[in-house]
């Protein structure tokens, strides 16, 4: 999932993405249903004893670009429509503390990682070809020095 993310991504997509993607993978293989189980149940399903199936359309591609609904837009506020209605974030997974449908979305900006409801995934990285904005995400989080950076 990081190899992939990286070589679609390479100006966002680092290894201190790290932590986001092996998580997401265990939680993949933990809702996956066994090839060579009987009933094709997951781990999941096993270990509980209940027959209930993960919805596969919360599953999205790892790192892809997140557009995330501008805060105003989101609490119904009056809005310009001069100004931008979503910021471009980075998808690190379903939320572990709420809904599966609620995404972990990293803000290049800050460096922040907060959970987010109101949000379209581009799972084919079909914007990012086009993107020049240098994330500043690394910076902010202490992963490398202004020196670094340019």
């Amino acid at each position: 999932m990081m190899m992939h993310a990286n070589h679609k991504w390479p100006s966002s997509i680092t290894t201190n993405l790290w932590p986001y993607a092996l998580r997401m993978a265990n939680d993949t293989y933990n809702n996956a249903p066994l090839a060579y189980h009987e009933d094709k149940k997951s781990p999941l399903q096993i270990a509980s004893g209940t027959n209930v199936m993960i919805n596969q359309k919360h599953y999205k591609t790892f790192g892809c670009p997140v557009y995330v609904l501008n805060r105003s837009l989101q609490e119904g506020k009056p809005h310009s429509k001069w100004l931008k209605r979503s910021r471009v974030g980075i998808y690190l997974g379903p939320s572990p503390h709420h809904n599966r449908n609620i995404a972990l979305v990293l803000d290049r900006d800050t460096g922040l990682v907060s959970p987010q409801f109101h949000v379209i995934f581009d799972n084919e990285f079909e914007t990012v070809m086009e993107d020049k904005y240098d994330s500043q995400w690394k910076l902010r989080a202490g992963f490398i020095t202004q020196r670094e950076n340019h």
